[in-house]
């Protein structure tokens, strides 16, 4: 008999009757597409003429892996999807 394990909450944005959220802190994410796509809002909200720099991701809560694997993926995502 397997017992089963609780199930992780997922990482994408939720919706509720009070708006919505991310139902992790940012430095406990692990799914790549989940983690491009909150970091592309976080890069949104602080750009400005100077650009967005690791240690501004950092103090958000992400952490200098997350910003190495996912920063230009998420960059690009702004690029295209928040400027046009």
């Amino acid at each position: 008999m397997q017992l089963s394990s609780p199930r992780a909450p997922a990482e994408t944005r939720q919706t509720t009757q009070d708006g919505s959220t991310w139902p992790l802190p940012r430095h406990l994410m692990t799914a790549p597409s989940a983690i491009v796509a909150r970091m592309a809002e976080d890069i949104a909200d602080l750009d400005s003429m100077d650009g967005v720099t690791i240690r501004q991701l950092m103090r958000l809560g992400w952490t200098e892996r997350q910003c190495s694997q996912h920063g230009r993926a998420a960059a690009r995502r702004v690029a295209t999807e928040f400027r046009t």
